[in-house]
């Protein structure tokens, strides 16, 4: 496997397949992340008050229905957006266990791989999209 297909596959996984709702919630969490970064410190643990809470709104959906292949993948891609490839690695792996035929579950578990530097792993997940 490529990293030239590799590259082609993983911009499958826009966020335009996830919802609005679960978009602007990893919006936030980037924001949060970076004013986390500038932030003064006393004013960080607030933030990561704040981010922690966004986090677990984007995984509560998933986590309420652990045998809901769409809501895992949801997930994943939101955690994707929001720049949490580990959370979005636990999220794609129930996924693709759930549904291990769905190409989307395995690109979704590539780029997740791939964002961690994970690129035997990602490679794999992509040829077997194919």
């Amino acid at each position: 496997m490529s990293i030239l297909l590799l590259a082609l596959l993983l911009p499958l996984t826009s966020a335009a397949r996830i919802s609005i709702d679960m978009q602007n919630l990893a919006d936030t969490a980037k924001d949060l992340k970076q004013q986390q970064d500038n932030a003064p410190p006393g004013k960080k643990s607030e933030i990561a008050r704040q981010l922690d809470q966004t986090l677990q709104a984007i995984d509560a959906p998933a986590e309420q229905a652990p045998h809901n292949q769409k809501l895992q993948l949801e997930a994943a891609q939101t955690f994707l957006a929001a720049d949490e490839p580990p959370r979005a690695l636990k999220r794609a792996d129930l996924a693709v266990n759930l549904a291990p035929q769905d190409p989307q579950a395995r690109i979704v578990r590539a780029e997740s791989y791939a964002k961690m530097h994970r690129y035997e792993e990602a490679a794999e997940d992509a040829r077997l999209a194919l």
